[in-house]
């Protein structure tokens, strides 16, 4: 039988299960984005079909005037800096599954939500930047 734990001890467990199910969900979603995105096109081309993205920072519909993604490679990077993020406050907080590791991957989380709102600030300011090789003109 296992160890009986303290009623403490059982709801930081809790916590950890219930958050990191929330990670792996997020994080299977963004995997699937990334794929499906591999094969898009740009909504814009004339042989593109139900699988396309509005790479530009002048779509149309609910999105307009807030996609900041003026091409796939920057979309892509940025979906990658997304997961990393994300795996890695799941994983901080599957290795310590206490306080700790809950406080590691909310500082995670948060240190991600205010780079996320720089750069889409600063490249939604910048009509320069449409690839990612023009990330650099940001510093």
């Amino acid at each position: 039988m296992g160890a009986v734990l303290h009623p403490r001890q059982r709801l930081t467990r809790t916590v950890v299960v219930a958050l990191v199910s929330i990670l792996a969900l997020l994080s299977i979603m963004l995997m699937a984005d990334l794929i499906l995105v591999l094969g898009a096109e740009a909504c814009g081309q004339p042989d593109a079909g139900r699988n396309c993205y509005p790479w530009s920072p002048h779509a149309e519909g609910p999105i307009e005037g807030a996609w900041n993604y003026n091409s796939k490679s920057l979309y892509l990077f940025a979906g990658g800096v997304h997961l990393t993020f994300v795996v890695t406050a799941m994983l901080a907080m599957i290795r310590w599954r206490d306080l700790r590791g809950i406080l590691l991957a909310v500082c995670l989380l948060g240190a991600h939500a205010l780079t996320h709102a720089w750069a889409d600030q600063a490249i939604g300011n910048r009509p320069d930047i449409i690839e990612l090789s023009d990330l650099p003109k940001l510093l």
